[in-house]
């Protein structure tokens, strides 16, 4: 049931028609859409005794009465053809009513063909082939009828209605004749025909671009993260970045250096933005408030002019570092490695600027034991 039934005019003049409350005017036009949707698809409920139509609607009285009820409050609409059908009937059914009727070829009780939007995609290509070629027959005839001065419309004697049990029994009408080709194809299409360059018959498939999930700087920087949450959004605004960010070394330094700041560890995870917004909102570029650092966070420039400083290694050495983080990381990828080389690096220089610090000695002063005084 439709939004507004409840509040219809129609529904009112039911109830006053019948003599019953509006809650039972209601209810009998549900039992009545149900019965029709399950026994008369295509709308027509003439076939339907009063007793039957009475029992079906749950209506405790006689149901000639209900059926008078229903026409003249134009629920029920009673058409040239002798058909009683039920008001907007092919606007207002369900899709299962009209997968019915497309599915036996028929239309409804008014002539209109049934809606295809929920078939298959073969099943509807196939329906409005049929529908196109095909017209309902009594449809047709209403529309060869002549009109008189006063507006009256002059047709042949009523005809049967359409039942769908029926449906394959009716002949159907010939199919409208094709207009014919304005002139033959050639012989030799090829000879006609544009050529089309290689690049665009790829597949879809062939032009997307590679998953973020497959870059292993994306799962390296989502690793590193202290949040993870909406790993799929976090993926794809790193392939929006492609080109714009930079690398994942100074991502990865950057995260590190906000996450010991501003405390995004455990219980205060929650307060850490996602991966998505992060990269997004290109927060690595935001400043970090020096009095909120902890001690052991180094400032963002440091890290970056220590990224900067590996880079600039001379080549032999670079590569001495990268096979000693081979040797202990063996199964990693290469910007895995290249980090931890970068890591090992970092660490050897703390090392040495640790012992080139002289060590401050004081001289204690040195107390000799006095000699007793002997007696």
């Amino acid at each position: 049931m439709k939004r507004g039934t409840l509040r219809h005019r129609k529904v009112y003049d039911l109830a006053d028609a019948l003599g019953v409350r509006r809650a039972e005017a209601v209810g009998l036009l549900t039992a009545l859409w149900d019965m029709t949707a399950e026994t008369f698809a295509n709308g027509d409920i003439r076939e339907a005794r009063p007793a039957y139509l009475a029992e079906q609607c749950l209506w405790y009285a006689d149901g000639k009465m209900l059926l008078e009820g229903l026409i003249a409050c134009r629920l029920v609409d009673r058409l040239d053809n002798g058909a009683l059908y039920i008001h907007d009937w092919h606007v207002h059914s369900e899709n299962t009513v009209h997968n019915k009727i497309a599915r036996a070829r028929s239309w409804f009780a008014n002539g209109a063909n049934p809606k295809l939007t929920a078939l298959q995609k073969k099943e509807k290509k196939e329906a409005a082939q049929f529908y196109t070629e095909h017209v309902c027959p009594w449809a047709q005839l209403r529309r060869d009828c002549d009109v008189t001065t006063e507006g009256l419309r002059r047709g042949p004697p009523p005809l049967p209605c359409l039942a769908l049990a029926s449906a394959s029994a009716l002949p159907l009408p010939e199919p409208l004749p094709k207009e014919e080709e304005a002139c033959p194809p050639p012989n030799n299409a090829a000879d006609v025909l544009p050529s089309i360059p290689e690049s665009t018959n790829r597949s879809k498939a062939s032009r997307k671009k590679p998953r973020a999930s497959l870059d292993p700087e994306f799962t390296e920087f989502y690793n590193a993260y202290p949040r993870h949450e909406a790993r799929a959004d976090a993926e794809k605004a790193w392939g929006q970045l492609d080109g714009q960010r930079p690398a994942v070394a100074a991502l990865i330094a950057a995260v590190k250096v906000q996450t010991s700041a501003k405390g995004w560890r455990g219980q205060n995870r929650q307060f850490c933005p996602l991966p998505a917004s992060w990269l997004r909102g290109k927060r690595w570029l935001d400043e970090v408030d020096k009095s909120n650092r902890t001690l052991d966070a180094p400032p963002p420039s440091q890290v970056l002019n220590e990224v900067g400083q590996f880079a600039l290694l001379p080549s032999e050495e670079r590569a001495r570092w990268l096979a000693d983080a081979k040797l202990r990381n063996p199964d990693q990828p290469a910007p895995v490695l290249v980090n931890a080389a970068m890591q090992l690096w970092l660490k050897d220089q703390q090392r040495k600027a640790k012992d080139d610090v002289p060590r401050l000695t004081i001289a204690m002063p040195h107390h000799e034991p006095q000699a007793q005084n002997q007696a």
